[in-house]
C-alpha cells in the first residue's frame, strides 16, 4: 500500500494538467514557465510515485493513457475546488489587492495539502489537531530520508 506523503505535489499535479491539455511537453513548459526537462521530471515523478504510465510519448505529441484520462479530471476537480475555496467571500476579501487567487495557490505546500485531508478524514480542525497524525507521518518520512 502507497504511503499518503508519497502523493504528488500540486506543482507535479498542475505540470499534467498543462501537458495533457496542450498534448505537449513543450507548450506546457511555456505556459508554467518552467524547462522542459522540469517538466518532464515532475511528469516521471507522478508517474513512478502512482506506478503507472500517464502520458504516451510520440513525435506528434504527448497523449493520456487510459490511467491519465482516470487521473486528469480529478486534478481539474481538485484545481477547481481550490479555486472556488479561494474566491469564497469570506477568504476572498483577505486577498483583495494584494494576491491573486493563483499566486496563493501556488503557494500551498505538501504540508497544508496533509492538514487538510487531515481534517476532511477527522471531519473537523480539532479532531485533525488532537489526533496529530498528520504530523507524525512527516517526521517518520523524514527520519528515514535523513
Amino acid at each position: 500500500m502507497r504511503n499518503k506523503l508519497d502523493s504528488p505535489s500540486l506543482r507535479q499535479l498542475r505540470a499534467f494538467d498543462a501537458v495533457a491539455r496542450g498534448k505537449s511537453i513543450g507548450a506546457a513548459a511555456a505556459q508554467l514557465g518552467l524547462s522542459q526537462p522540469a517538466v518532464t521530471q515532475m511528469v516521471v515523478q507522478i508517474e513512478t510515485a502512482l506506478a503507472v504510465n500517464l502520458l504516451e510519448r510520440r513525435r506528434t505529441g504527448t497523449y493520456l493513457t487510459t490511467m491519465g484520462s482516470v487521473l486528469l479530471p480529478r486534478i481539474e476537480r481538485l484545481f477547481a475546488h481550490i479555486q472556488t475555496a479561494l474566491c469564497d467571500p469570506v477568504i476572498g476579501a483577505s486577498l483583495s489587492g494584494r494576491e491573486t487567487t493563483k499566486s496563493v495557490e501556488n503557494k500551498i505546500t505538501d504540508t497544508h495539502i496533509r492538514a487538510l485531508t487531515a481534517i476532511a478524514e477527522c471531519g473537523s480542525f480539532e479532531a485533525a489537531a488532537r489526533s496529530g497524525d498528520w504530523r507524525r507521518r512527516r517526521r517518520r518520512v523524514s527520519s528515514r530520508a535523513g
